[in-house]
C-alpha cells in the first residue's frame, strides 16, 4: 500500500531543531536519544524559549558532554509576546546545514538510526520528507483511541502525498531544506495564526519534491501525556490549521469523514425503518468492514502500531461522530492557540 520514493543513501549533514519552553524534565528524558544518533555529521539545536524552570541548566550539562549540541536562548521581553513561530525561525537561522529535521522535547527517537532513515530521502529532487510520529503505548482505552486516530491521520497524510497531493506532515518528525523555509514568504503570517509549522508542506510541497519515510526506525515516539480535555483542544487547533488547506485537500478530507458519518447513520436508519432492505445493506456493511479491516491492518503493520486492531470497528464508528462534535465546537467557540 505504501511505497517509498526510490532514493540513494547520502551523508549530507543535518541540523536537528528542537524548540523548548519549560521542558527540563522532558529534555532530560528524551534528548539523549537525539544526541546519540548513529550519524556522522549532524548538529542538534535546542532553542530555549524564555524558560523559567531548569531547562537552561539541563542544556548546559548536556552541552558539556556533547560537542554537537548548540543552544540558542530567547530572553523574555515583557513588552513583546511571541509564539512558537519565533523559536522555530531562530532555530532555522542558527542551523549550519541545509537539511533541517524537526522534533520536540517530549519526543524521543525510536532508534539511533532516526536521522539516517529520514535523511536518506534528501536527494537533489526531494526537499521535504514526511515521517511518522506515533504516541507512546500505555494502558487504557483512551490511549488506544488516540493511537488509532494518529494512525488513521497518517493514512490520510501519506496516501494523499503518494497520490500527488502532499498537504501536511507530523511537525514532530519532518525534514525539509532550509532554503524552502525562507522561500515560502507567506508562511510566517500563516503559522502565527495556527502554530503549525507543517503548513509549509501545504504551501509548496509537490509530488516531485516530497518523499515519505515510514520505516519503524525512523519513527518519533511522543509521550502523549494528554488528558481527554487537552487532546480535544489539540484537535480543535488542528481544525484551525485545516482552514488553510487547499480547496482540493479540504474537499477530499471532508468527503471521507462525511461519507463515513452518513454510512453509519444510514445503517441505523435501515435497522429501524427499512427492514425489507436491511439484509442487502447488511451485506454492503460487512463488505465495507472487511475491506476497512484489511487496510487498517496493513497500515498498522507498516507503522508498528500494536494492540488496537481488535478495537478498529468501534473506533471507526466513534471517530466521525467525534469529529462532528469537534467541528461544532470549532464553529461555536474561538480557541486560543497555545505555544505548542
Amino acid at each position: 500500500m505504501f511505497k517509498n520514493h526510490i532514493v540513494t543513501a547520502s551523508d549530507e549533514p543535518v541540523s536537528v531543531i528542537i524548540c523548548a519552553r519549560n521542558e527540563a524534565e522532558e529534555l532530560q528524558k528524551n534528548l539523549p536519544s537525539i544526541l546519540n544518533q548513529d550519524y556522522n555529521n549532524y548538529e542538534v539545536i535546542v532553542v530555549n524559549d524564555c524558560s523559567t524552570d531548569d531547562t537552561g541548566l539541563i542544556l548546559s550539562k548536556f552541552k558539556q558532554e556533547y560537542d554537537h549540541l548548540k543552544v540558542s536562548t530567547i530572553q523574555q521581553d515583557r513588552k513583546f509576546f511571541h509564539g512558537k513561530q519565533l523559536a522555530v525561525t531562530i532555530g532555522v537561522k542558527a542551523a549550519r546545514y541545509e537539511a533541517l529535521l524537526f522534533t520536540d522535547p517530549y519526543c524521543r527517537a525510536s532508534s539511533n538510526h532516526w536521522i539516517k532513515k529520514m535523511q536518506r530521502n534528501i536527494i537533489p529532487k526531494v526537499s521535504f520528507v514526511l515521517g511518522y510520529e506515533r504516541y507512546e503505548r500505555k494502558k487504557g482505552l483512551f490511549n488506544r483511541f488516540i493511537r488509532f486516530d494518529r494512525m488513521f491521520t497518517a493514512l490520510q497524510y501519506f496516501s494523499l502525498a503518494l497520490a500527488g497531493n502532499p498537504f501536511k506532515g507530523f511537525d514532530k518528525n519532518i525534514c525539509y531544506r532550509k532554503s524552502f523555509f525562507f522561500k515560502c514568504k507567506n508562511f510566517a503570517s500563516r503559522y502565527q495564526l495556527t502554530n503549525d509549522d507543517s503548513l509549509l508542506i501545504n504551501d509548496i510541497a509537490t509530488k516531485q519534491n516530497t518523499a515519505i519515510e515510514f520505516d519503524s526506525e525512523s519513527h518519533i515516539i511522543s509521550q502523549a501525556n494528554y488528558t481527554i480535555r487537552e487532546w480535544f483542544r489539540k484537535k480543535l487547533r488542528n481544525f484551525q490549521s485545516a482552514t488553510k488547506y487547499k480547496a482540493k485537500t479540504k474537499f477530499v478530507l471532508s468527503t471521507e469523514i462525511i461519507s463515513r458519518l452518513f454510512f453509519y447513520v444510514s445503517f441505523i436508519f435501515m435497522f429501524f425503518w427499512g427492514m425489507q432492505l436491511f439484509p442487502y445493506f447488511l451485506y454492503v456493511f460487512l463488505s465495507r468492514e472487511i475491506i476497512q479491516l484489511l487496510v487498517i491492518k496493513t497500515t498498522m503493520n507498516r507503522l508498528s502500531e500494536k494492540k488496537i486492531f481488535l478495537l478498529t470497528p468501534l473506533f471507526d464508528i466513534i471517530i466521525p461522530f467525534f469529529y462532528f462534535v469537534i467541528l461544532l465546537n470549532k464553529l461555536l467557540i474561538t480557541d486560543k492557540s497555545s505555544w505548542k
